[in-house]
């Protein structure tokens, strides 16, 4: 144990640094060292008088806490700020301290351990001075410099030139970190840069590697620098550490550079020629486009006098030039140059004197003018033959330069007039007082659009007074063809044509076109009146020769009766038939069939145009069905009243023209979305040459054809061209005894959403027994019908009465107003409105205005006798609902009053109507 003691003093006596032992209660010093004791300058005895803090304090009197609090507790301290120990002679000594604990018996105690870091802190400032020293130096500078680390590939300093050439700080280029380069080099230098750097890592201590690159500024532009870099530090094994590296912006000297080379560039291959010639006439200076102009190289023409190229300046032309142009520092003429082949070329030479590093020089500036020159001599021909051409044509030519108002007028312009060249002064009063006051003042206004750009060209056509005092219309064209730099006319040029020909023509042609307009509203007129005057009647012949034709069939009525009742009955409605066909045909001529596009329920459309052709069928034996062929559209987009006119037409031929066998209509939808109607029959059939002019108006199969059949040959012509207008075709197939197919084929217009009527309606099936039952159902309504003629009142009104309705009459339009009107007061409104159109007081357009007007809503169809174009319309626009053409056919008005009836009250069909009171 004592040993150990002695081992242990040993060690405190050799130690370097200084220790005390120190109580942790007071902090009053137990024991020293020799070499705290030296430290100190105290001896043992004097320290064990004071406490630790008598001895230690700090540079910083807040850190007094710290110290007393770890030597009075556990903690291990460590100090790395320095404390002040007091000497006993000395200046106090900076110390570094640490405090550890001693568990010893009764007792623990506190080591206290003080190294002498006095030389290291002179160090540490030396060092600090020094390196503000360079800092200092380094942003003094006006160069850039920099430390970059090769390995890690980033910048570890920046002086401020630096900084400010980057724009940003020190700590944002070092925060790069190893991208530095890829965020600041320009991308087409990166490859060299990374050149740079691989010389870097081979470079000698003395060796300057040296380069020119771009890099970006923090505002997104690039600048030029040239950087000059050495290798500052190296590692262990010799190889480059660190690069120290200076910088200048070279950015104005590389734009400088650039600008001189585009200069360079443009001067060598500027368009014109450049010269540069000394006081002797020796060229010192030739352009690209001076050589390949005179076709010599630039060795050759450098090696000339100028007198060799201008033969004016040879002999003493070049000297008198020279002082001249002294005197006067620009000149600009025009020559003649000489080429190596001897050829002569026009030129326009602009020259200027000039001091060029203190060497007087001429510089010319030479442009050949042959383009010009061959210009201006194609331009005198095309002016000669243009004054030619303008008084070969009688046209005269003006031209008006508003800034300096100088008019000028051809000697055909006077000559139109009448008036010998230059007889009325070249001034715009000459021309305002010639024309015509009621023109001037559009010719004035539309002349100023045209100044002000508001309208690209002046035309007009004015009066304007010749000699004699007569008026000539006279055609005035023309366009503005200078402005000023804001775009306000300066000139403008035109030219003046007599039309006095032509206008007497047009007046001519107007005259005609009045006449055929006349001539085509007298025809309307005609068809118009004739199908009034014989619709009209036709209505009571036909209707009651049909209630006659039906009594003596009930009667028992010999059969020579029965069939003079059918004859009239038969040509009548061929009679009708012939009107009909007529009609469309005009109103197809004329253009003036519209097409009215709605959704067409095809299954029961179909089954109406079938029941329609029910009876003619069935009185020749025939036998008629619907087919329909694979899934069709249940319902289709288009014109319904002119696809049943079309279907109407070709069953009707179908049944004409077939005396045993059968009519069948097919229905199918094309690949093409097209809605396909084939009607075949078992007819006579048509022969190739037949079905070539089947088509043509007033055209049959044959003259025996029409003998046989009757018939006006328009219902094929009418169904064809109904068909175009609907965008559709019509074709026929058929052999001689073998019948006939006539297919329509026509949009179905859009099919997206629109079920499919599938294969369970395919076959043959009789068509129209639901319609056949739908029209025997009673009309059990009340009806006003509103005719002036009392045949057709009489005949009208007893099919109404047979069929179940309560037909109130009124005899022209004021009745049928006030009909109306008091059977909706007593409560008992109307069901239904028949209303003819021509009627005396009120007629059917006034009527049913009137009618609208007080509110009637009830369905309002008309009766005309007119079937020209544009009386639907008419009709439709006066208010009504629907349209029947005399003569009436009761079936048809049966149906069209139902259908109006289910639409206004909403009933499902007839028998769900009210009974009659």
């Amino acid at each position: 144990m004592q040993q150990h003691q002695e081992v242990l003093h040993a060690i405190l006596r050799e130690m370097n640094d200084g220790i005390f032992i120190v109580d942790p209660v007071d902090l009053r010093i137990l024991e020293a060292n020799p070499m705290a004791q030296r430290m100190s300058g105290w001896r043992k005895r004097e320290l064990r008088q004071h406490a630790l803090t008598e001895l230690i304090e700090p540079e910083s009197p807040a850190r007094t806490h710290r110290l007393l609090h770890a030597a009075r507790t556990t903690t291990i301290f460590h100090s790395r700020e320095g404390y002040l120990l007091r000497r006993a002679h000395d200046e106090p000594l900076l110390v570094n301290v640490s405090i550890s604990r001693i568990h010893t018996d009764p007792s623990p105690l506190c080591l206290v351990i003080i190294r002498d870091v006095s030389e290291r802190r002179h160090l540490e400032l030396t060092l600090r001075d020094k390196e503000r020293f360079i800092n200092h130096v380094a942003n003094a500078t006006p160069y850039m410099m920099y430390v970059f680390d090769t390995i890690e590939r980033r910048n570890i300093y920046a002086n401020q030139q630096c900084c400010t050439f980057f724009g940003y700080s020190q700590e944002e280029l070092q925060s790069f970190g190893s991208s530095f380069f890829e965020r600041v080099v320009h991308p087409y230098d990166y490859p060299y840069v990374e050149q740079l750097l691989g010389r870097h890592r081979h470079a000698l201590d003395d060796e300057v590697i040296e380069g020119e690159y771009r890099v970006r500024h923090a505002s997104g532009s690039w600048r030029w620098i040239r950087a000059r870099d050495v290798v500052f530090v190296r590692d262990d094994d010799g190889a480059p550490r660190q690069t120290l590296g200076t910088a200048v912006d070279i950015t104005d000297q590389k734009e400088g550079e650039v600008s001189l080379l585009r200069t360079q560039f443009a001067v060598d291959h500027a368009a014109d020629a450049i010269f540069w010639t000394e006081q002797s006439g020796r060229l010192a200076y030739a352009n690209n486009a001076a050589c390949s102009s005179l076709g010599y190289s630039r060795q050759e023409l450098l090696s000339l006098h100028i007198g060799d190229i201008d033969p004016s300046f040879a002999g003493d032309g070049w000297p008198q030039h020279w002082e001249a142009i002294k005197r006067d520092p620009v000149h600009v003429f025009e020559s003649s140059y000489r080429t190596r082949s001897g050829q002569r070329i026009p030129v326009e030479v602009q020259s200027n004197f000039l001091d060029f590093r203190g060497q007087p020089l001429v510089c010319s500036f030479v442009r050949d003018i042959s383009d010009r020159r061959w210009a201006e001599q194609q331009l005198r021909t095309s002016q000669e033959q243009l004054t030619l051409a303008l008084d070969a044509s009688n046209v005269g030519l003006w031209d008006w330069n508003l800034e300096t108002d100088r008019f000028y007028f051809s000697d055909q312009w006077y000559r139109i007039l009448q008036y010998e060249p230059g007889e009325l002064p070249m001034e715009y009063g000459t021309w305002e007082k010639l024309v015509h006051p009621e023109d001037l003042p559009a010719a004035t206004e539309t002349l100023r659009e045209n100044l002000e750009g508001r309208a690209p060209d002046y035309s007009v056509e004015i009066r304007m007074k010749s000699k004699s005092g007569a008026w000539q219309w006279m055609l005035t064209r023309a366009r503005v063809i200078e402005t000023d730099e804001e775009g306000h006319a300066r000139r403008i040029a035109g030219v003046h044509l007599s039309i006095d020909s032509l206008k007497r023509h047009e007046e001519a042609l107007r005259h005609a076109k009045e006449q055929a307009e006349a001539a085509n509203r007298a025809k309307s007129e005609f068809l118009a009146n004739m199908s009034h005057e014989i619709r009209t009647p036709m209505t009571a012949i036909l209707g009651f020769a049909d209630i006659v034709l039906q009594e003596a069939r009930i009667e028992g009525v010999s059969p020579t009766w029965l069939d003079a009742l059918d004859t009239i009955k038969r040509n009548g409605e061929h009679l009708v038939q012939i009107i009909n066909d007529i009609l469309d045909l005009s109103k197809i001529e004329a253009g003036r069939l519209s097409v009215d596009r709605s959704a067409i329920p095809l299954r029961r459309f179909i089954d109406e145009v079938v029941s329609m052709m029910r009876i003619r069928a069935d009185t020749k034996g025939l036998r008629l069905t619907t087919e329909y062929q694979g899934a069709v559209p249940a319902v289709v987009e288009s014109d319904a009243t002119r696809l049943r006119q079309i279907l109407i037409n070709l069953l009707s031929n179908a049944v004409k023209f077939t005396d045993a066998g059968s009519v069948v209509l097919r229905v199918s939808l094309t690949d093409k979305e097209m809605i396909r109607f084939d009607v075949a029959d078992t007819g006579i059939g048509l022969t190739p040459q037949q079905q070539v002019s089947i088509f043509s108006p007033f055209s049959q199969a044959d003259a025996s054809t029409s003998r046989r059949f009757g018939g006006t040959g328009l219902g094929l012509t009418i169904c064809q061209r109904l068909t175009t207008l609907l965008q559709g075709t019509i074709t026929v197939e058929s052999k001689p005894g073998s019948g006939s197919t006539f297919s329509v084929e026509i949009p179905a217009g859009r099919l997206d959403g629109v079920p499919l009527l599938e294969d369970s309606l395919a076959g043959g099936h009789v068509a129209g027994g639901h319609l056949a039952d739908e029209q025997k159902k009673p009309i059990s309504y009340r009806i006003l019908l509103a005719e002036d003629g009392p045949d057709n009142r009489r005949l009208i009104s007893f099919h109404l009465r047979k069929a179940g309705a309560k037909v109130i009459l009124a005899h022209d339009g004021q009745a049928a107003v006030e009909a109306s009107l008091a059977a909706r007061a007593a409560g008992e409104p109307f069901d239904v409105i028949l209303m003819d159109m021509q009627m005396p007081i009120l007629d059917g357009y006034q009527a049913t205005r009137v009618l609208r007007a007080n509110g009637i809503r009830e369905p309002i169809i008309a009766l005309t006798a007119h079937a020209m174009a544009g009386d639907r319309e008419k009709c439709e626009n006066a208010g009504c609902d629907d349209y029947l053409s005399k003569p009436i056919d009761h079936r048809e008005l049966s149906r069209v009053i139902k259908q109006h009836y289910r639409r206004y009250h909403g009933g499902p069909n007839c028998s769900g109507s009210p009974p009659v009171t």
